[in-house]
């Protein structure tokens, strides 16, 4: 289960699992916090999570950073994870130039960087330098 800190009616940490130890206002410590009754987790600022996360579509889906609601009525802060595409992986792997222009084509982009290319200046020549390139290189930002 994951917990949220609590403070002011506001949760300012979390979800995550309850610390190892807990420095209490008076400077004392406590450990073992997952033996305490929900009860003393709450008076301590540690209130359980309900989560609630949406179906996925696929694999180029994940889940964002959720949205969070302190219910004190029930005792719970409300975790609403929202749906979000994932980064291409493609666009941070460190490609040779054919893979990279294999990539462009898969993506209908290859007439574009030919375009580029052809028409000289510091992107012909970066390219032309280059041994391997990433897809979120600047050089390709303007493709892309």
């Amino acid at each position: 289960m994951n917990f949220c800190e609590v403070r002011d009616s506001e949760a300012v940490r979390g979800p995550c699992g309850l610390p190892g130890r807990l420095r209490l206002p008076d400077g004392s410590t406590r450990t073992d916090l997952a033996a305490l009754p929900a009860g003393e987790l709450r008076a301590l600022g540690w209130w359980p999570v309900v989560e609630t996360r949406p179906a996925l579509s696929g694999p180029t889906e994940g889940y964002g950073t959720p949205a969070l609601a302190v219910d004190a009525a029930a005792g719970v802060v409300r975790a609403v994870y929202p749906a979000v595409a994932l980064p291409d992986p493609m666009l941070s792997a460190e490609l040779s130039k054919l893979r990279l222009r294999r990539a462009l084509r898969a993506r209908g982009l290859e007439p574009v960087l030919e375009a580029l290319l052809e028409s000289g200046g510091t992107a012909a020549a970066d390219w032309a330098d280059a041994v391997t390139l990433r897809m979120d290189d600047p050089l390709l930002a303007a493709l892309l």
